[in-house]
């Protein structure tokens, strides 16, 4: 199950006799929203270094087998 930051900041948690302390609660709700935003920005810049990294790799591969042609039509 996914969840957002923004679900988290906006979800009620019904109050009961005696129940939960309504500024720990928010603020327990704060810390979890702020943790959830700096994995999900975590998450996006390491997606976008994967995809960066794949196409170099891409790119070597291509040049690594432009120069073992080339090798082997010059050995011949």
């Amino acid at each position: 199950m996914r969840i957002t930051a923004l679900e988290v900041r906006s979800y009620q948690i019904k109050k009961a006799f005696m129940g939960l302390d309504a500024r720990e609660v928010d603020h327990l709700k704060e810390l979890a929203s702020d943790a959830i935003e700096d994995a999900t920005r975590e998450i996006t810049a390491l997606q976008d270094r994967l995809s960066e990294t794949a196409t170099r790799l891409t790119e070597h591969l291509s040049r690594e087998d432009r120069i073992s042609a080339r090798e082997r039509v010059c050995g011949s």
